[in-house]
């Protein structure tokens, strides 16, 4: 299993485990083949060393390595990142009230969904090109006006998202995203 794998799996495994919050991380991997603590990552992990122990972890290292830490101060060397006090984790395997392994779940699911995505960025073409004429056709939020027209001078994808910024010549920023925006009808000659 390699890490691509083993980040796709874990994202799965907890967004069922975020939708299923009576049942246990081992329940889904129950008819999978044999997996280290019913966790991916530890599998990864253990594929790479041959146990799991902090300094595994943390030499391999863990895909969620980061977010692990970033989620706790706890530096307790008897337990391996993830199962930290304070860790969605810990959280989640110490949690009674369903709604609170919802919560927990998503939070991993999510993480290991932007670490995948760092891994295979998604990067589709833009919506529009420079020179296109486009309209808002309602309003947004962003202070943009239903009918209001812009030619798109310059692109720039947003970090980490899969949609991109407009920018006219004459206003910097066009205030809405690529999916409020429809090409312009052509112009009546």
């Amino acid at each position: 299993m390699n890490k691509e794998e083993s980040l796709r799996e874990t994202a799965k495994m907890w967004r069922w485990l975020e939708q299923n919050p009576d049942k246990e991380k081992y329940e889904y991997v129950k008819d999978k083949p044999m997996v280290v603590n019913g966790c991916y990552l530890c599998q990864l992990v253990f594929d790479a060393t041959g146990e799991i122990t902090t300094d595994a972890c943390e030499s391999s290292p863990c895909p969620l390595l980061d977010f692990w830490n970033l989620t706790t101060s706890s530096r307790d060397p008897d337990n391996v990142p993830c199962e930290r006090v304070g860790t969605p984790y810990w959280h989640w395997k110490n949690s009674p009230p369903l709604h609170y392994k919802s919560y927990y779940a998503k939070q991993i699911a999510d993480a290991a969904e932007a670490e995948l995505l760092k891994l295979t960025p998604y990067h589709p073409e833009p919506k529009f090109k420079v020179g296109d004429r486009v309209i808002m056709p309602t309003g947004n939020f962003m202070g943009g006006r239903t009918g209001e027209e812009f030619i798109i001078a310059h692109i720039e994808k947003e970090w980490g998202h899969s949609h991109y910024h407009y920018y006219s010549d004459e206003k910097d920023f066009i205030p809405a995203d690529e999916d409020w925006l429809e090409l312009a009808p052509p112009e009546e000659k």
